[in-house]
């Protein structure tokens, strides 16, 4: 590659260059032709509109915060009260379940099914918060169907898994 005649110029004499400095007069024109910075003057209503424009983006950030924050569970005590006991029966039973399939080996599909019922029930609750009066007792019995669902399938895992364990069991004992 051939480096241009500029480039070998300035190679050539750079010791020169870095030695050569410009005459004071020089300087002082190149100050002059500068633009002069301008003082800004913090006043009160610059600073209310900073105020008033950071409040605002506070405001917006916690109104996006609250839609997308996760929707609390409401239970049927808060919004049926006479369901409380029956929904109260039905969480106890569920959890109990839940914990005796906690020693087995549960399904991953199967896993994924009882997150889906609780992802609908959530929304059931969330529904029944919103829902007339006249419908209220179609989504309670739902509420109460999605516990009853979720209970038969953790007593039939459960089953299974029994099942497995004593075929297990009766094979080596032979």
């Amino acid at each position: 590659m051939k480096k241009d005649n500029l480039e070998q110029f300035v190679q050539k004499n750079r010791v020169q260059f870095d030695q050569a400095v410009p005459d004071i007069a020089i300087w002082s024109k190149i100050e002059q032709q500068l633009p002069t910075k301008e003082i800004k003057r913090f006043t009160i209503r610059r600073f209310l509109s900073i105020a008033a424009s950071v409040v605002l983006l506070i405001g917006v950030g916690i109104g996006i915060g609250l839609q997308l924050a996760p929707k609390q569970e409401v239970g049927l005590a808060t919004v049926a009260p006479e369901y409380a006991e029956v929904e109260q029966y039905y969480i106890n039973k569920v959890n109990y379940k839940q914990a005796q399939v906690v020693d087995y080996h549960a399904d991953p599909f199967l896993q994924k099914d009882l997150a889906e019922l609780d992802d609908w029930l959530l929304q059931l609750q969330q529904d029944l918060q919103k829902v007339p009066k006249g419908k209220k007792e179609e989504i309670i019995h739902a509420i109460i169907n999605n516990y009853k669902t979720k209970l038969r399938i953790l007593e039939s895992l459960i089953e299974q898994s029994q099942e497995l364990k004593e075929q297990a069991e009766g094979s080596t004992s032979i």
